[in-house]
This record gives structure tokens, C-alpha cells and sequence, in this order.
């Protein structure tokens, strides 16, 4: 990519040029024909997204409607509680990572909260966990499909059966899985999923969706006091090809052009791409004696979209040499968050990301560790790993 920044890190990322051109079209009332046909064509690209990620390859049934919300997925996740569940209600929230910990404080401000938590990286126990649930009485289920923070996938594929048993609702985060990884979500019930435009639809961010199944739709009420995220507002206005308040009309163009590229490529062949890119950078780190940080058990797995790498001891005891390396060759990964801050690094596999990108960021992940004295890694058998991998 030249001097040009190559973001490698899990969003925002980099852009197609068909979306860049998209994002400088003239700007439309949002409240114009025009518009509500990109409106549906977005929407409509979501549900396709949605529809066609299934491992079997056969289109997923549909029960359910998705609105647009001119934010970032953090207000869709706070938006997929407020709008379910009170004081008088009852949460569980499972916590492996930043995000499920998110959910977890955006809980807690509308409900009475139960925190499954298990250390960050680690895998759920189903069997336990399905005892938790059974017998709690919950009214809500939350958590996270790919953990951003940790680079692992969790079975909400068997978790949502076991909350489909009850009266809970089954709230998703899929915010940087929904586009990258194979889901079911009628087989697998979920109620309410969140996914961000930034991620693995690989648009600018600004806009995210939320899909809401009719389950969850019966139990929204028109009385409802929460106000921009209101769900029932949204859903209302969806059915005239509009957002309640002024749309973000640029990132709509934005995400009408991502859509049309997956779609271009086909869902199935998107999919393995990140799939593809993910098996590389696992290999690439191996090869190179570095550990990834997830660990995977039962039906979890290391995620498609982000894979966290632990930093060697060295680098860990002074860790800003190496991202400030990294930032001197216009390159930019992701860092841990919170307690992990400065011990692990993580590497996206969305956006605009062709193999030689993977390994340009990979000689310059090689230049930041080579300041390290007496810090041996085998750049050249990582490099050979990750394009026997991409390629």
C-alpha cells in the first residue's frame, strides 16, 4: 500500500475504492425517494449477510426485521437491553472478554444483572453454563459471538437453544463476527443481534444494525422511555425506508457499496476469505514462535475477524517500542485491552485486504520486534507460513 496507512488492526479498516467513491457521492434529503432506496438497499444487504452465512450453504429461514441506527454499535448493543428489560427484570450476562463485560455494565443500568464471568480468553463451559441458565429465571440472555478482545469464538449456537427453552430473549453481540463468520440465527435462536458497519461488512463506521427476531418484536412496547434508540420508533419508520431522526446519508452510500461488493463476491467466497486470512496470521504467529493468546475449547474457536497474539516476555516488559515501530511504518494493529493492555496484540483479517497487505504488516510486525535485543523470531519462516496460507 505504499505510504498509504494500513490499518491491520480489528476496525476501523480499510477501504474498498468503490467505497470511498460511494462516500463522496452529493449529498439527498434523507427524507427523499432517493434515499429510502438506499435505505432498502442496505437493509436488504444486512438481511442477505444475515441469510446466507450458514456452514451448509442453504439461505437461512427468516422471522424477524432489521432497523438501521445512525451509531456505532455500542448504542445498538445499549439499545437491543433498554428497549427489553427493567428494574424489575433479571439479566445474565456472559463475560470472556471486554465486550461481554460491556454488555454486562450496559445491564446493569437497566436491569438486576448476574455476571457468568470466566477469565478473559477462555472458553465456556456449555454444560454449566446451560445449568445457570435453566435454573435462574432470566428474562435476558446476553453474549458476545467473536470476543474482539480476546480473538475467540463462542457457541451462542448451542447457547441459544438452551435459552430458547425459556422466556428469555437471546441478545448477540455481532459485531465484528456478523459478515466474517458462518451463523444461523433463526436455527440458532437469536432474539436481538447487533453489527457494526465498520467491521466485517468492512464499510466506514457510523451505522450499525440491529436485528430484531418477532419473538422480540411482540415484546417491545409503544410506551417505551428510552428515546434515540428507541426500537418500536425504528421499527415504524423502517417500514417507510427511513431512520426516525436525520440519517447519516454519506454512510449509507458507504454501506450500499460494501453490500453490493459482498455481494459481487458471493457470501460463501467472502467468508472464506477471512477465514482464510485468520488461518494465516494462526500460522504465521506460530511459525514465527509467538502464542496466540485465545483458548479455544469444546465448540469454541479461534475467531475469523481478529486473532490476539501474546507478546514475548520482552516486549511485554516494555511494550511501546513496538507499537510506536509500528506506527513509524503506518502501521496499525490492535493492543489489549484493559489488564492486557501492553501484553498481547491483535490482528484483523476485514476490510480491503489483499495477501501482500497481510505481509507487508507482517515484515513491519518483524522491523517492531527486531529493536528488542536478544529477541530471536523467525521472521522468514512466518512470512512462508502466512502466503502458503493466503495465496
Amino acid at each position: 500500500m505504499g505510504e498509504e496507512t494500513l490499518l491491520l488492526n480489528p476496525g476501523p479498516v480499510v477501504l474498498d475504492q468503490r467505497i470511498q467513491d460511494a462516500l463522496a457521492q452529493p449529498m439527498i434529503s434523507h427524507r427523499s425517494k432517493a434515499f429510502e432506496a438506499v435505505y432498502d438497499d442496505v437493509r436488504d444487504g444486512f438481511r442477505y449477510v444475515y441469510t446466507n452465512s450458514r456452514t451448509d450453504g442453504r439461505q437461512s429461514d427468516w422471522d424477524g426485521e432489521i432497523v438501521l441506527i445512525n451509531a456505532t454499535a455500542t448504542l445498538g448493543m445499549d439499545a437491543g437491553v433498554a428497549n427489553f428489560v427493567g428494574a424489575d427484570d433479571s439479566v445474565l450476562a456472559c463475560i470472556n472478554g471486554n465486550f461481554g463485560l460491556r454488555f454486562a455494565q450496559i445491564a446493569e443500568r437497566h436491569a438486576a444483572v448476574d455476571r457468568y464471568e470466566i477469565p478473559w480468553g477462555e472458553s465456556f463451559d456449555v454444560d454449566a453454563l446451560t445449568e445457570t441458565i435453566q435454573d435462574g429465571d432470566y428474562d435476558m440472555v446476553t453474549m458476545v459471538h467473536t470476543e474482539t478482545s480476546t480473538g475467540l469464538r463462542n457457541p451462542i449456537h448451542e447457547v441459544g437453544q438452551v435459552v430458547a427453552e425459556t422466556d428469555a430473549l437471546f441478545v448477540v453481540d455481532g459485531v465484528s463476527s456478523i459478515g466474517g463468520e458462518r451463523i444461523h440465527p433463526a436455527d440458532w435462536s437469536i432474539d436481538v443481534s447487533v453489527v457494526d458497519a465498520q467491521k466485517a461488512v468492512a464499510a466506514s463506521p457510523g451505522v450499525c444494525s440491529v436485528f430484531l427476531s418477532q419473538k422480540a418484536i411482540d415484546r417491545l412496547s409503544e410506551e417505551q422511555t428510552y428515546f434515540y434508540g428507541d426500537l418500536h420508533r425504528h421499527l415504524g419508520r423502517a417500514e417507510r425506508s427511513q431512520t426516525p431522526f436525520t440519517s447519516a446519508v454519506t454512510l449509507f452510500y458507504g454501506l450500499q457499496a460494501a453490500h453490493e461488493i459482498i455481494q459481487d463476491l458471493g457470501m460463501d467466497a467472502w467468508l472464506k476469505r477471512h477465514e482464510r486470512y485468520a488461518a494465516g496470521w494462526e500460522r504465521a504467529a506460530t511459525a514465527m514462535g509467538l502464542e496466540l493468546f485465545a483458548r479455544p475449547s469444546g465448540s469454541s474457536d479461534f475467531a475469523n475477524t481478529v486473532t490476539a497474539i501474546n507478546l514475548p516476555d520482552a516486549v511485554r516488559n516494555d511494550p511501546e517500542p513496538f507499537f510506536a515501530k509500528l506506527r513509524e511504518q503506518n502501521v496499525f494493529v490492535g493492543g489489549g485491552h484493559a489488564h492486557l493492555s501492553g501484553d498481547i496484540f491483535r490482528l484483523g483479517t476485514m476490510g480491503s485486504l489483499e495477501p501482500a497487505d497481510l505481509d507487508a504488516g507482517l515484515v513491519a510486525i518483524g522491523n517492531a520486534f527486531a529493536q528488542y535485543e536478544g529477541l530471536e523470531l523467525d521472521i522468514e519462516a512466518s512470512r512462508d507460513a502466512l502466503a502458503d496460507t493466503v495465496n
